[in-house]
């Protein structure tokens, strides 16, 4: 999910006109080859057709650039523009304001932050008509980021490309991006601030009072990322404001849920201090209690338990020594994402299915363990001292056992993984191999992308043929014998207006002349196999991908194989 902010009051008219002319030739040149609609359904009655021509309005006070998705992947989402004129640009292809003009576009006002799903913003507008472009699944984000890039390039400070809930594989995407748009202009291009918070970090130093909203500006812009942006403050912006900052957040998640671990686990990960995990929960509870007149506070303080936090960190092994931990290479473990990176979904899988020990990146001794807890709440030390032993008398001989366990689990995970390769393989063959390859080595990464999304591209016109044969073997079927009596004896009229109502309905979009070819049609029999065509029901995207190709091109309509 892409957002792109303008501030308005910075980009002037003849500057927007250059601007315009490169978004032109970047969408235009674009390897996967982008698409536009005409319109879409559901909204409108007539049919929604693909337009390889991306200019609308050409030559007119609102000429614009519409896209909507690409041809190679078979993907695509919500509509772009990009008017010609900026004033329209700003009054039909956007919403939001500029708040502050005295301010850079990567400010916003301070709010303080909930731990939940609010969209970010920015000091401008947003360059489409909702908060945030919807790219998930949608292989044209690349071309939305090159947009994005070539803009914060050519207005600095004015332009600001930011990726909702980037991961790893979105920062090598922007790499693949600056290299094809500096192959393209043959000119460099600076890395999007977005992805550079150094860089960021120095712009909004000046913007706020105090650290703390510096920091919580930091954990709008990047969402649920707490890992990174907690080792990015501390390390940047200090332990002590970094500290306060997020036991307010934990303040607000609620004790022991998930979302009280979702803050948690990733302090414990970044600090792998006891202490300081100790103190990040004390000073939660103090946060609570601050007003004595708030019940709701209050009543959360009270579900503080220091007990629930001690189990949490010996049932991850806080105990186990560093001879241990030495031969945590042994395992599935949780050692990669302790070492900075974030802790990916496949990752949290291995943990719920058994593939992997999660181990606290903390390592104390049982004494230095019980003194931890007793300072920040002595008056649990007995109940400290029965959960400890009942751990150590529960736990004998764990290591052992969990080291065996879990070299027979490696072994049938990377079987397993092993032959989720072979088979993703499978469907890479030489074709698509020499397709990808017959690219300039600056566009093969889109290429790969868009064929890994839609891997009968290169193989449409096989795919066709069988679904052509999947047609007739339909109208053969005894079963179906009335209803092909009944589609025997349909005029050309009802025919066509069930092909075309049942295009809208299953949402195809279609060849520009489509309507022209059906009109056009005088064989009974293409009329009777292109009902049947469109009324099969399909569930897979492959089997839609070949009846698209077969809508898009009428020459498949002439010869049918039996």
């Amino acid at each position: 999910m892409v957002q792109l902010f303008l501030k308005s009051s910075n980009i002037k008219q003849t500057d927007w006109e250059r601007a315009y002319q490169e978004i032109k030739s970047i969408v235009t040149a674009f390897p996967t080859k982008l698409i536009r609609l005409e319109s879409y359904y559901g909204y409108e009655k007539k049919l929604d057709k693909k337009h390889f021509d991306l200019i609308v309005e050409k030559d007119t006070p609102l000429e614009h650039i519409s896209f909507w998705g690409d041809w190679m992947s078979y993907t695509g989402n919500c509509t772009l523009e990009f008017y010609k004129d900026w004033e329209k640009h700003v009054e039909l292809a956007s919403t939001g304001t500029e708040i502050d003009p005295n301010k850079s576009v990567y400010w916003f006002k301070h709010i303080p932050y909930k731990n939940d799903g609010d969209i970010p913003s920015a000091n401008g507008i947003f360059s489409h008509t909702v908060h945030y472009l919807d790219t998930e699944g949608a292989h044209y984000q690349s071309v939305i980021i090159a947009i994005g890039i070539l803009l914060e390039n050519m207005f600095p400070n004015a332009a600001f490309l930011t990726v909702l809930w980037g991961e790893e594989e979105d920062y090598e995407e922007v790499e693949a991006v600056i290299d094809w748009l500096e192959h393209h202009f043959k000119k460099p291009f600076k890395k999007p601030i977005y992805f550079d918070r150094k860089r960021l970090l120095q712009v909004l130093k000046n913007e706020y009072d105090n650290k703390e909203a510096l920091i919580c500006r930091f954990a709008h812009l990047y969402r649920k990322k707490h890992k990174s942006n907690m080792q990015f403050a501390i390390q940047h912006i200090g332990y002590e404001p970094t500290l306060s900052f997020y036991s307010k957040i934990l303040a607000d998640t609620g004790f022991g849920t998930y979302g009280f671990s979702d803050v948690l686990d990733p302090w414990i990960n970044v600090t792998q201090d006891l202490e300081a995990t100790l103190e990040l929960i004390s000073k939660s509870k103090k946060w609570l209690l601050r007003d004595q007149t708030n019940e709701y506070h209050i009543k959360e303080a009270e579900n503080y338990n220091l007990t629930y936090i001690l189990k949490k960190l010996l049932n991850n092994y806080i105990l186990w020594t560093p001879v241990q931990r030495e031969e945590l290479n042994h395992f599935y473990t949780n050692k990669a994402s302790l070492e900075g990176k974030e802790e990916g979904i496949f990752e949290s899988i291995k943990t719920i299915m058994g593939y992997r020990v999660d181990i606290a990146p903390i390592y104390v001794d049982e004494q230095e363990l019980f003194e931890a807890f007793m300072f920040h709440d002595p008056k649990n030390g007995h109940q400290y001292r029965v959960i400890i032993d009942e751990w150590k008398t529960e736990n004998v001989g764990r290591y052992e056992k969990i080291k065996e366990e879990n070299e027979l689990l490696e072994q049938r995970f990377e079987e397993k993984v092993e032959i989720d390769y072979h088979n993703s393989k499978v469907d890479k063959n030489n074709t698509s191999n020499e397709f990808v390859l017959s690219f300039a080595p600056h566009e093969r990464y889109f290429v790969q992308k868009a064929l890994d999304a839609n891997p009968l591209f290169t193989e449409a016109e096989q795919a066709v043929e069988a679904f052509k044969s999947r047609v007739v073997r339909v109208t053969k079927d005894n079963s179906h014998q009335n209803y092909r009596n009944e589609v025997r004896n349909l005029s050309k009229e009802v025919n066509i207006n069930y092909i075309k109502s049942r295009i809208r309905e299953i949402g195809y979009s279609v060849h520009p002349d489509f309507e022209v070819w059906l009109a056009s049609i005088e064989s009974e029999e293409i009329l009777f196999y292109l009902h049947f065509a469109m009324a099969l029901k399909l569930y897979d995207k492959n089997d839609h991908f070949s009846r698209f190709c077969f809508l898009w091109n009428r020459d498949f309509w002439e010869n049918w194989k039996s």
